[in-house]
């Protein structure tokens, strides 16, 4: 938790399903066959929507957004945003911090909706986060540079005010568009002005804000107050938000994933030598 006498300057707001290739897990689960032949054809890495071999987007985001099944967490495997990008971001914020007198305290607030998790399993996630964000003090021992706060809240439940609350200046978020369609539709981009976030989000077609629901009237009054509010859309290049370990493989070639899966088979086959 976060201290009651310390001041909170800046806040990063991030899914677990962002720091976690969640999607890869699950993926696996429905076909493993098919998820290792997308490694290996870097299909998914290089994908631009969610659809998978055989299984198309709208039935992949149907079965997904119903998921519940925490164990998927020890299944998934880091993201490139939880080990190259979010640990950037964090060091150029306390940076900047410093250099401008600003108290050092920041909050990383790990969103780990639909998954229940008990309190216990809660302090291990935020303790691990909190461990791996260190930095190395000018003695060489490590220091805090976050408070990790754990929360739960859907697409709905993540309103501008929300975001203002909890001091949110940086938004990590696969689905960004279809958050983003939802506040629309339901004005709250235009009722709550919004602090200066930064919202970034995988190059991927992920949802889009337009629907039946959302009018041009809507939109002509909604759009320049994405400004007004100072939210700020980065799109970035959608392999961050897959496993790092995947990201790595998609750069091998044919033969040399072939001589990695060739070990791991010796490796299970004979695990004495």
């Amino acid at each position: 938790m976060v201290d009651s006498d310390k001041v909170i300057c800046n806040g990063v707001n991030v899914d677990l399903d962002t720091l976690l290739d969640m999607r890869f897990a699950f993926l696996y689960r429905l076909h493993p066959q098919m998820a290792d032949e997308l490694v290996v054809s870097r299909d998914y890495i290089k994908r631009k929507k969610d659809n998978y071999g055989i299984i198309p987007e709208r039935m992949f985001n149907a079965i997904y957004e119903k998921r519940s099944d925490k164990k998927l967490i020890s299944e998934a495997t880091p993201t490139s945003i939880a080990s190259a990008i979010l640990p950037q971001l964090l060091f150029n914020k306390r940076a900047a911090m410093l250099g401008s007198g600003d108290n050092d305290i920041m909050v990383l607030y790990i969103n780990t909706y639909p998954y229940v998790l008990t309190e216990d399993e809660a302090h291990d996630i935020s303790a691990y986060y909190k461990h791996i964000y260190r930095l190395a003090g000018n003695n060489g021992e490590p220091i805090d540079i976050i408070d990790v706060v754990i929360v739960s809240h859907s697409n709905a439940e993540i309103t501008p005010a929300l975001l203002n609350k909890l001091n949110v200046d940086i938004f990590i978020k696969y689905d960004i568009m279809r958050w983003l369609g939802y506040h629309i539709g339901m004005y709250n981009i235009t009722d709550t002005p919004i602090r200066h976030v930064l919202a970034y989000a995988p190059a991927i077609a992920t949802g889009s804000i337009a629907s039946s629901s959302i009018t041009y009237e809507m939109y002509a009054e909604v759009l320049p107050k994405l400004y007004e509010h100072m939210i700020t859309l980065l799109f970035i290049d959608g392999g961050y938000f897959s496993s790092a370990m995947l990201l790595s493989i998609a750069t091998l070639t044919p033969a040399e994933i072939d001589k990695i899966y060739a070990e791991l088979d010796n490796s299970i086959a004979n695990p004495g030598t």
